[in-house]
């Protein structure tokens, strides 16, 4: 089983009930290759902010770390209301393209571009997207620079994509052919580059039968051009899947 977990905001409590199921049916489907169960979380997920008065996520985190009872990860793409500094320094001092954020967790961030094989389907991450909020934020506080992705990423993750031809992407925001009402789309940078994303491997032959988001707080799903959308919705909304 997989699940496909909404924004959490830092919040704990958002996957305690996801997490006791997870790990029962992980104990009852036990596999020596790989876990039996998986929790992807789309993004503004809320893990080690500056200055965070609750640091709730993160006492999570480490808790998990320091139990080591855990077998069900835990892995987010990340969002625009994540602390990009703590990111982008993970992939700085990893090469792999699934990083721990402390060691022993089990809470892993999925490297942006990356295409990783979870429970044996191939999954795409692109995380992070626009903050329409930001003038109410405070750089390196409560909002990064680079929390939408760049060029060279949707490079690399376009690459990925012809290459590895996954079944299923993740990411934070959705291209516009998904009928979200957020004022702005059209001029959104991360937007345009999924649009141009999908056009240009649809070009290639390539299209996802299943693509997961967040950003919009929205829980429903769409058929579109024959792929299946599914916003993740908030705060402990979820969609899952038998793998």
């Amino acid at each position: 089983m997989i699940w496909y977990l909404g924004d959490i905001h830092g919040s704990p409590r958002y996957l305690s009930d996801m997490v006791q199921s997870a790990e029962s049916h992980s104990r009852t489907h036990t596999d020596k290759d790989m876990p039996a169960s998986a929790i992807i979380q789309v993004g503004d997920f809320g893990a080690f902010w500056p200055n965070n008065g609750t640091k709730a996520m993160d006492d999570f985190i480490h808790k998990r770390a320091r139990q080591k009872k855990w077998t069900v990860p835990i892995i987010t793409c990340g969002g625009n209301h994540d602390n990009w500094d703590f990111f982008l320094k993970l992939e700085e001092d990893n090469d792999q393209d699934l990083i721990e954020m402390i060691p022993g967790s089990g809470v892993f961030y999925a490297r942006r571009g990356s295409v990783i094989e979870i429970g044996g389907i191939k999954h795409g991450f692109l995380g992070g997207a626009r903050s329409t909020d930001k003038h109410h934020r405070t750089e390196g506080v409560s909002w990064w620079d680079r929390e939408e992705p760049n060029r060279q990423e949707m490079y690399d993750f376009y690459d990925n994509l012809i290459t590895h031809r996954p079944d299923t992407i993740v990411t934070h925001d959705v291209p516009s052919v998904v009928p979200m009402k957020r004022q702005g789309r059209n001029t959104d940078n991360t937007v345009r580059s999924l649009d141009n994303l999908t056009s240009a491997t649809k070009q290639d032959g390539y299209k996802p039968r299943r693509w997961y988001f967040g950003h919009h707080h929205v829980l429903d799903k769409w058929k579109i051009n024959g792929t299946k959308y599914f916003g993740c919705g908030l705060h402990g909304q979820y969609w899952s899947r038998e793998k």
